[in-house]
């Protein structure tokens, strides 16, 4: 795996050239929707010919090679041949490792932060077979697989166990579980393993098919001897496959339940601090503080009311006791008094971390019409807090007007959103569009993901995809909506 930038976008050019051998299949990686084009494949070189300046580029391809054979990276930016840089790697160095390594800013590619770094591709080591295109399966089908273990990093002959354990990855309950004896050759490789059958169960469903191969020998002794011995595997590698059904899972619609009801004016609002683990992770907030700016009480409509100022905001924890499932959060708000007020729910990602993108809205609240009669309105917003304690973000996003709130509720829907989706189903006359600006359905809908240990990132999977579609359908249905429109990368 080859890839480069991370700093200021730049038009790159260059050239990937191996010494020996040849290249084989590769898979461009760029994410611009001119990426293909932007490097020209032969037998022993690649150019580097980018339509366009980006922040990301690279490739997966495969090398065809002796060990001792050198890939050579030439990389300069258009404007700038000058100051380009020329790295020479020997591919025994590549097996392991992230390159090229070395002092500070062996990788670096200019001034700006852009970077050359270059690995074996993920799963190489551990190279999983199968006689299909894609790992998208219906309920009863077979998965049929087989592992070839490739030039694994131990020495030659050494004696390693392979362990294949699928299993399900909302639930984590083993559903197959193998595990052998090999030796490996003086390439550190071995014969294939399989092949192995797994049948997909029925529902909806993602399950990850994970494989490890650790040294034997002398480490037997010490795990005997110690059951809680950690022995680090020589390679790992995961897998992820999908169970579709024909037609959704049915569900009763189930109706609303009251879990949380606040006021922010009541006088025992500032006690939620303690429920409040993203209090570091919000913006220009110090330690004992739930806001920002000026916040009053003002009465209307014949009651008081929080009024923020301009640009001014309020966080507050929420009580969730089922995490994963549907919740409507509803905010009070007088319908005469022009303004704009963001709602927003924050919570970490798998890794502790929030990401500025996710579950967003907005309420904007104009003059009343002639005829029209001043009452409280109520904000809902659907969502599907992934922890125990998300936060609801208050804010004004007008610079020239206060925003108004009243009390704030959180309440539970029916895993369908209190709609009969047999009866949502049935054929309608006419279109009614969702229109999504940008494909971020796992944002919206705050789909689960997946830790990653040696990056410490919160990356999309096969889970992430499953459950922000299957949500958005519901979502669709829930709102009156029989059509969503969305970009898409082709």
């Amino acid at each position: 795996r080859i890839t480069f930038g991370g700093g200021a976008p730049q038009l790159w050019r260059g050239t990937i050239a191996l010494s020996d051998g040849r290249f084989g299949d590769a898979q461009l990686l760029g994410l611009d929707s001119d990426e293909p084009g932007s490097m020209a494949l032969g037998p022993r070189t690649i150019q580097i010919r980018q339509p366009s300046p980006r922040t990301y580029d690279g490739l997966d391809v495969d090398v065809h090679a002796p060990l001792d054979a050198t890939l050579r990276i030439k990389l300069h930016a258009n404007d700038a041949p000058a100051a380009g840089r020329d790295f020479q790697l020997r591919l025994a160095d590549l097996t392991t490792g992230i390159h090229p390594s070395g002092p500070d800013g062996a990788d670096r590619l200019d001034e700006t932060g852009n970077r050359l770094v270059v690995s074996r591709a993920p799963g190489d080591a551990l190279r999983v077979t199968f006689e299909r295109d894609h790992l998208v399966f219906s309920p009863g089908e077979t998965f049929r697989f087989s592992i070839v273990p490739h030039a694994l990093t131990a020495e030659a002959g050494a004696s390693l166990r392979l362990k294949a354990e699928i299993v399900s990855r909302a639930s984590g309950r083993s559903l197959f579980a193998q595990e052998q004896d090999v030796r490996l050759d003086m390439e550190g490789s071995a014969a294939p393993w399989g092949p192995w059958e797994f049948v997909v169960p029925e529902g909806d469903a993602v399950y990850d098919l994970n494989i490890s191969a650790s040294r034997r020998g002398r480490f037997d002794t010490l795990v005997a001897a110690n059951p809680l011995a950690e022995i680090k595997p020589v390679a790992e590698r995961q897998v992820q496959l999908v169970g579709i059904g024909e037609s959704p899972t049915a569900t009763a619609p189930g109706g609303e339940e009251l879990l949380d009801e606040f006021d922010p004016l009541t006088p025992n609002w500032t006690e939620r601090v303690a429920r409040l683990p993203l209090l570091k992770h919000l913006p220009r907030m110090q330690k004992g503080h739930l806001s920002a700016g000026r916040s009053s009480a003002i009465e209307h409509l014949g009651r008081k009311w929080t009024q923020l100022d301009p640009d001014a905001w309020q966080a507050h924890p929420l009580s969730i006791d089922a995490p994963g499932a549907p919740h409507v959060l509803e905010v009070e708000f007088p319908n005469d008094l022009p303004q704009t007020l963001g709602v927003s729910v924050i919570e970490a990602n798998a890794v502790g971390d929030v990401e500025p993108l996710g579950v967003d809205s907005a309420v904007r609240v104009e003059p009343l019409a002639s005829g029209q009669i001043a009452d409280i309105a109520r904000h809902r917003l659907v969502f599907w807090p992934r922890t125990r304690t998300p936060v609801v973000l208050l804010i004004g996003h007008d610079a020239q007007r206060p925003a108004v709130f009243g009390r704030v509720r959180v309440l539970r829907l029916g895993e369908n959103l209190g709609v009969d989706a047999s009866a949502a189903a049935a054929p309608q006359p006419r279109m009614i569009a969702a229109w999504f600006d940008k494909p971020l359905g796992p944002e919206m809908f705050s789909a689960a993901q997946q830790a990653d240990g040696p990056t410490r990132r919160s990356l999309d999977d096969w889970r992430t995809f499953l459950e922000s579609t299957t949500r958005l359908g519901k979502y669709l249905r829930y709102a009156g909506y029989n059509t969503a429109v969305m970009p898409a990368i082709s």
